[in-house]
């Protein structure tokens, strides 16, 4: 790394030294040496930042591996649970289907009620 720093470095300074013409020697001193301070101190900083996407991208795609392995467990789960069920239902007898039938004295009632209330309002009339 401290290789490629210094090659980064090293371009950079080159890059920006040209744009500072028409010092005096003393000024194009403190300048080369504040550039090349800077332009170390960016190339150190750039690498760290690779290695810190990489390391969260790493870390991403484990993330992303573990919930994709936690999804495959929970359908395999949800199959077997499905499969047991399916064989309980052939060993076990089912109960049979309820039917609800109406009671004949509350069939009656509604018809009881409505002949009665018809009875009433043709006597009135």
């Amino acid at each position: 790394m401290k290789a490629e720093n210094k090659k980064m470095a090293a371009n950079l300074v080159d890059t920006l030294l040209p744009k500072f013409k028409g010092l005096g020697e003393k000024s194009a001193t403190k300048i080369i040496k504040n550039i090349e301070k800077i332009a170390e101190d960016l190339a150190k900083k750039f690498h760290r930042l690779l290695e810190e996407d990489s390391d969260n991208s790493s870390k991403m795609e484990k993330k992303a591996s573990k919930k994709l392995e936690k999804e495959a467990l929970k359908q395999k789960k949800a199959l077997h649970k499905a499969a047991m069920q399916e064989k309980i239902a052939m060993i076990t007898i089912s109960p049979k289907p309820r039917t609800e039938t109406l009671k004949p004295s509350t069939q009656n009632t509604h018809h009881k009620a409505t002949a009665n209330a018809t009875k009433a309002v043709k006597e009135v009339e």
